[in-house]
């Protein structure tokens, strides 16, 4: 009989987690690939996620000083369209649309991405520590204990 694996699972490619049952054929796939017990995949894409964010900032930024095209609308600026209504000098009530421009949140999407990343750095930090680990190597570098002597030759 096979153990369970640290999941609980005999099969832990088996897609019964509740989340798998939502998953694509695509995300599938990647799944079934990921790697566990190791956090540098994940600090690379959360890295990846940064990099992307701050591009995507600048492209806005730019895009916002630019010149906007000829209908008076700046294509990289989401809009909103609100309707409300509002009173004219007269005190009439009529029926208003507005278009309200707005970015996305980059701070917010920089500020997790930092905080994600610091989190598994100090995760991989730790797993990268030996349990005797006295503090004399160098960070990152594996000890190895080799424990009894080469076997004899016989001859």
């Amino acid at each position: 009989m096979t153990p369970p694996q640290a999941s609980g699972l005999a099969n832990p490619n088996a897609n019964s987690g509740i989340y798998s049952r939502f998953l694509s054929e695509e995300d599938q796939a990647i799944y079934a690939e990921a790697v566990l017990g190791n956090v540098d995949h994940e600090l690379r894409l959360m890295r990846l996620r940064l990099a992307r964010t701050v591009k995507a900032r600048k492209a806005w930024e730019d895009a916002l000083a630019a010149p906007t095209r000829g209908d008076g609308e700046d294509q990289h600026v989401l809009v909103e369209v609100v309707d409300d209504q509002s009173l004219s000098k007269d005190g009439d009530v009529y029926d208003l649309t507005k278009r309200v421009k707005r970015l996305p949140d980059f701070d917010k999407i920089e500020q997790a991405c930092l905080a994600r990343i610091e989190s598994l750095e100090k995760t991989r930090r730790e797993l990268l520590k030996s349990p005797d680990d006295d503090g004399d190597t160098e960070p990152g570098s594996v000890r190895l204990t080799i424990t009894g002597g080469l076997p004899s030759r016989g001859g």
